[in-house]
């Protein structure tokens, strides 16, 4: 159970803006197994914020020990970094 919501977490830091104001919409992502290893699937706000962002793929890795679990997300985009940056300029 850790591991998932340190996967969930890493998701939500690795999105654009790295941050969510309010509370945190833990089920809107989830964490499924495929043949070629862990993704996350989004839902509501959070899907309408990757697809703003042109999210094609979020990548998760989980590890865990008796004591600790860490996760790390990367997210794949189809827009150029620096039109994300002008985007965001914009939003502030």
């Amino acid at each position: 159970f850790a591991a998932r919501l340190a996967a969930k977490e890493a998701v939500l830091k690795a999105l654009p803006g790295g941050h969510w104001p309010g509370p945190v919409p833990w089920a809107d992502i989830e964490i499924v197994h495929h043949d070629d290893g862990l993704t996350a699937l989004l839902a509501g706000d959070l899907l309408a914020l990757a697809t703003r962002h042109a999210v094609s793929e979020i990548s998760v890795s989980l590890s865990h020990c008796d004591d600790y679990a860490c996760a790390v997300a990367l997210v794949e985009s189809l827009e150029p970094l620096g039109s994300r940056r002008e985007r965001s300029d914009d939003q502030r």
